[in-house]
This record gives structure tokens, sequence and C-alpha cells, in this order.
């Protein structure tokens, strides 16, 4: 059995996911988890729209792909942020973009 030198570092903790900023401002738990996805899907559908995604001879997206690898990024800083802020106080819009120019350049 193999075992992890070091544990994964988390996306959130429990206490962070199960009362998030948005949540104690009031935002429903289902307004919260449209809006996650929501933004999720600005991210993938904005690198495929920069053509980020390349795939491979077949037309099969690789998964080893650095271009995948920036917009799995800006939708863990995405998700991230918000953990720690409300989504009544920031604009997801504009997190959506500034997740995608921060992954761009960190792994560009």
């Amino acid at each position: 059995m193999t075992t992890i030198p070091h544990p994964p570092h988390p996306l959130a903790t429990l206490p962070q996911i199960v009362t998030s900023p948005s949540k104690r401002d009031g935002l429903p738990r289902d307004v919260e988890a449209d809006l996650r996805v929501g933004g999720c899907m600005l991210i993938q559908e904005a690198g495929i729209m920069l053509e980020l995604q390349v795939g491979c001879p077949t037309g099969r997206i690789t998964t080893n792909n650095r271009p995948q690898s920036t917009m799995a990024t800006a939708q863990v800083l995405f998700h991230r942020f918000f953990y720690v802020s409300s989504m009544l106080s920031f604009s997801v819009n504009v997190r959506v973009w500034r997740a995608r120019v921060a992954c761009s350049r960190a792994n560009g």
C-alpha cells in the first residue's frame, strides 16, 4: 500500500463549506450552488472560446493538457474565494474573469 507523504490540501474545511459567508449573509443554499456551477461553466466556456483546450490529433481532449489545467485551477480559485467571501459582496462574473486571468499568468 502506498502512502501519501503529505496529505492533500482540501479545497475548504468542513466549517467553511457548511457556513460559507454567503450562507451567513442569507443567500439560500440552492442559489449559492447554482452560482458556483454557473461560475465554473463560465470559466470552462471562456477557456474553450479562447481556444485553450487543445486536443490530440484524433480530436479527443488529453488529460495531461496544460490549458485544461489552467481552467481547472481557475475554477478552484473561484471556489476558494467564495469560501472566504460572500457572493452578495462581490460579483460572481468579475471573480470568474479574475480567476481565469490569474491562472493563465501562473500557468503561462
